[in-house]
């Protein structure tokens, strides 16, 4: 939250039309997470459930494997970079470093995903949760940079604020353990992991809908940089279901990998939805107040964004229902999981291309964006409580 509040702080120090070629720039991830092909996504599951059955032999090639892939994929992101460096050219500075920040923060994302993925008790859990602090307490003091160099500062800003994660992260990882590719087990992480992975690719193409379909306006750059405040506002909101999910759904598959109970699962997913839900209310609620006020006040340049930001706020709640994904995840249920993944690519673009028709472009993009999220939302939890009525009366399954 911290940290998103001084990405708020920073467009105070950079006009609109700046911030547009950095939102623009973003859109190198896309083809980038390509590149994670569920590999990580399924050791994220995998691990915790192999540790939980006590195959520990397995779990190590898993951390093996999984290193390798990850090594592997940060080399290749390089040559993604030079070629789209080759393509934009010399002639806009803002975008070239818009592209080598955002490759950087990529790959280093990428280490610190794989470590996160073998951690598993209470301890390292709150551990994750110091590195968050200790870097947004960073991220706060490095907007003197921002107020100094202007866009370049932004940039470093970032670069600096992954490395120091990438360094918090890499001392906990697991010194015994090297690379090693073992084709069979990448393909099991591929065939748990690809499901899960493609949930998630499919969030962050249908979060991208608002870029690239403010970009297909005219003046698409200087919109999409008034369009700065919701895309801050659509970050921090999405804060409280990323970490509910992240502490929780490592401790749910090791218990279900224990227990094998349905009803069990199905009782813990939708507890995890209900706190995340309320959660989610009071945060919403308190982030559409404060940015009337941060904006109005100290981003008068950014105020025709201020309705859109609102709007987003207004979404917010329905964020929580993404936590449900954990219940397809762990009994491996992928048809629901794939109808979930094409309501979150779909319907962004479609609402928002619905809404332009009849509204300016900052109000119409967040009124289809936060229409998505909602109909997705309800979608999702439906499905896991059709499924879980449906299966309420069946004995505990073999783990």
């Amino acid at each position: 939250m911290l940290n998103g509040l001084s990405g708020l702080v920073v467009l105070r120090f950079l006009e609109p039309i700046a911030m547009g070629w950095w939102n623009a720039s973003q859109l190198l991830r896309v083809p980038l997470d390509l590149l994670r092909a569920g590999i990580l996504s399924g050791m994220n599951r995998e691990y915790p459930h192999l540790v939980g059955a006590g195959r520990t032999e397995e779990a190590r090639q898993v951390l093996e494997t999984g290193l390798a892939y990850t090594l592997a994929i940060i080399a290749v992101s390089q040559l993604v970079l030079g070629g789209m460096l080759l393509a934009a050219g010399r002639e806009n500075p803002m975008l070239v470093w818009g592209l080598v920040t955002t490759t950087l923060v990529w790959a280093l994302g990428v280490y610190a995903h794989y470590v996160r993925s073998m951690l598993r008790t209470s301890r390292q859990f709150m551990l994750v949760g110091r590195v968050g602090v200790i870097v947004a307490i960073l991220d706060a003091a490095l907007v003197v940079l921002v107020w100094r160099f202007g866009f370049a500062g932004l940039a470093a800003r970032a670069m600096i604020s992954a490395t120091a994660t990438f360094v918090l992260f890499y001392r906990q990882r697991d010194a015994a353990t090297r690379p090693r590719m073992d084709w069979a087990v990448l393909r099991r992480l591929f065939a748990f992991g690809r499901h899960h992975y493609l949930t998630g690719f499919g969030l962050l193409l249908g979060a991208q809908a608002e870029r690239l379909m403010l970009l297909s306006v005219s003046g698409g750059v200087e919109w999409l940089g008034l369009y700065t405040p919701a895309l801050a506002a659509a970050t921090l909101l999405q804060v409280v279901p990323g970490s509910m999910q992240g502490f929780h759904y490592p401790k749910i598959m090791e218990e279900f990998g224990r227990n094998g109970d349905e009803r069990l699962l199905l009782k813990a997913t939708m507890t995890l939805i209900r706190r995340t839900f309320f959660a989610m209310i009071l945060v919403s609620a308190a982030m559409a107040m404060g940015f009337v006020l941060l904006v109005e006040l100290f981003l008068p340049r950014y105020v025709g964004g201020l309705p859109a930001a609102l709007i987003t706020c207004a979404a917010g709640p329905f964020l929580a229902a993404r936590v449900g994904v954990t219940y397809f995840s762990a009994l491996r249920r992928w048809p629901e999981y794939y109808f979930y993944t094409g309501l979150q690519c779909g319907l962004p673009f479609g609402l928002i291309w619905l809404a332009l028709r009849w509204l300016p472009p900052l109000p119409a993009v967040a009124l289809g964006g936060g229409l998505a999220i909602a109909v997705s939302g309800v979608a999702l939890v439906a499905l896991v409580v059709m499924h879980g009525r449906k299966r309420s009366c069946l004995p505990p399954s073999p783990s």
